[in-house]
Formats: C-alpha cells, sequence, structure tokens
C-alpha cells in the first residue's frame, strides 16, 4: 500500500512542479521578480536573495523548494539576474538555473515600460528505488531524468505607484509527468499566463501606506486560479499583511527592514481548504540582502543623495 501511495504521490507532485507554472513561493510582493523577470532590480538595488518554503509542516515528504537568487542594479536601463531553485516532494526533485536580463524605456516622467527574459536549463529527478517497477515500462520512462531548457518573459508597465505585470513562466515547450498517463509530454509556452496588479496607497507623510494586489495565473489544463494581497507598510520598514489563494487558502505575512541593508519576510498560511488532503500549516521565509547603494538609472554616482531614505517592499 504504501508503495501504491509513493508512486501516486509522487506522480501528483510531478504534476504540480514540473509542469507548475510558476514557482511555489506565495510571497509575490517580497520577490516578483520571481515571477516576472521584467521586475529584476526594479526598486534599484543590487541584492542577494535567498528562499525557503516548507509546504504542510509534519507532513512526510511533503514539498519543500528552495533557492538562491541575484538581481543586480545598474546606473543603464539594464538589469541583470540569476536564479537557482529546487523543488522536492517524495520522489521528485526539480532543479533549475536561469539568467535574467532585464530592461526599460521610459515613455515620459512617471510612465515605463520594463521587458524582461530570462534562459537556463532544468533538471527533473524522479527517484523511486524503493519501488518495484521493473515490469512497468511507463513509470521506467517516467523516472529516467530529464534535461530540459528552461526560460520565461515578462513585461512591466509602471505609473507612479501603479505596477501591471503581464509574464510567460514558461518559454519552451517542457518534459512533464502527467497525473493521467504517467509519461512525458510537452507544455505550451502560451498555456502558462501570469498577471500581477497593484498599486501602493499612501496616508499623510507616508509614514503608513497599504499596497493591495491582484494576481492571475492562466494555467494549462484550465487549472486557473486567483490571489488577492494586501500589505501595510509603516515607513517602509517594518510590514504585515494577507491574502487570499482560490486554491492555498489563507496566507499572512510579516517584514522588516533593517539598517538599510537586509530585508527579512515571512508568510504563514492556514491549511489548505481541502481538509482531506493535508490539514497542516505551510511556511516560508525570504531574506534580501542589498550590495552597494540604490543605483538610479541615467544618474552619475557621484550626484545621487545617499542620505534619502529607501523603500522595503515596493
Amino acid at each position: 500500500m504504501r508503495k501504491l501511495f509513493v508512486i501516486l504521490l509522487s506522480v501528483f507532485s510531478a504534476g504540480n512542479l514540473l509542469a507548475q507554472n510558476l514557482p511555489a513561493f506565495r510571497q509575490f510582493y517580497f520577490n516578483p521578480f520571481l515571477f516576472n523577470p521584467a521586475f529584476t532590480a526594479i526598486d534599484g538595488y543590487t541584492e542577494v536573495v535567498l528562499i525557503h518554503r516548507q509546504q504542510w509542516l509534519g507532513f512526510n515528504d511533503a514539498p519543500v523548494a528552495s533557492g538562491l537568487a541575484l538581481q543586480h542594479a545598474t546606473y543603464s536601463r539594464v538589469s541583470l539576474g540569476f536564479t537557482a531553485l529546487t523543488q522536492e516532494s517524495v520522489a521528485l526533485r526539480n532543479t533549475s538555473a536561469k539568467g535574467t536580463l532585464a530592461y526599460k524605456i521610459p515613455i515620459s516622467k512617471h510612465h515605463v515600460l520594463s521587458f524582461g527574459i530570462s534562459v537556463g536549463v532544468g533538471y527533473n529527478d524522479l527517484d523511486l528505488e524503493q519501488v518495484d517497477y521493473s515490469n512497468d515500462p511507463t513509470i521506467l520512462n517516467a523516472a529516467d531524468s530529464k534535461v530540459y531548457a528552461d526560460g520565461n518573459f515578462g513585461a512591466l508597465y509602471t505609473w507612479k505607484n501603479l505596477k501591471i505585470g503581464f509574464a510567460l513562466p514558461r518559454l519552451f515547450g517542457q518534459p512533464y509527468i502527467s497525473p493521467q498517463l504517467l509519461n512525458n509530454n510537452t507544455v505550451s509556452q502560451l498555456k502558462n499566463q501570469f498577471y500581477s496588479l497593484s498599486y501602493k496607497i499612501e496616508f499623510g507623510t507616508g509614514v503608513v501606506s497599504v499596497e493591495p494586489y491582484f494576481l492571475y495565473r492562466l494555467n494549462r489544463d484550465d487549472q486557473n486560479s486567483w490571489e488577492a494581497v494586501s500589505i501595510i507598510y509603516f515607513k517602509d520598514k517594518i510590514w504585515a499583511g494577507g491574502s487570499y489563494h482560490e486554491t492555498q487558502g489563507v496566507g499572512f505575512f510579516f517584514g522588516m527592514l533593517i539598517k538599510e541593508k537586509l530585508k527579512f519576510g515571512y508568510s504563514y498560511e492556514l491549511p489548505p481548504i481541502d481538509k482531506e488532503f493535508a490539514s497542516t500549516s505551510s511556511h516560508e521565509f525570504h531574506i534580501n540582502l542589498r550590495l552597494g547603494k540604490k543605483k538610479v538609472v541615467g544618474t552619475p554616482p557621484s550626484s545621487i543623495d545617499y542620505g534619502a531614505g529607501s523603500t522595503a517592499g515596493k
């Protein structure tokens, strides 16, 4: 019975992890470039990013995702990035690494279009050593390690505190393990899309501000979902908020900026709505370390007022 459970859960996870159109991370507001490459270094900071997500705490072989990323700002319109992500669940492991190039196009004083593209490779590994599948050619085929081309594209429009984003999370038709066929298939890049909308509202002198988000994911097999998020900032140093995801349920966020250098974000998710699957919470951590000062496009370093305050969660 346990062998059957491992196979079924591995296949279920493969359908969600290998073919998913976005990383599993919940905190879009904290590191949006993980979802849309056009956001890379959007605030003008070079940052090293560490991410870790543990779903269904206390549940054996539950999905775990970890990653290291870099977003590098320049004084030109170009920004650079790199991400390396690993996701594991039961017998399945998926690892990907991508380099990113983003470019800003000023339309007018407050209107900017940004584009980003990421290209790299991914590696799928389905380890079923504890299960006897020697007489099943379909599982043998699914268990083969697979290397594939990985990439995504994004566009972003900003007007003052308004941000509207669109992304194609998969540029290439990728191999994945179908939950129905235990087979290798490909996903059309146009079947996976991601949309984001946010607007930051400042009150009074800007000591307190609120930033609501709306996210919509268009997935393969018509498994679409939406998420509504709202974050409250205090002096852009401390923030907290909550979200509701159509399938993952309710989540809460907390974060802070320490000495203008270290950003920390944490999210806690209540158990999924479907109580029959995994009635336990999920946790996620983001740590951003800023390197150097803020870079303003088209401004020589000697003319920048480094005494000005910086933002934490834009």
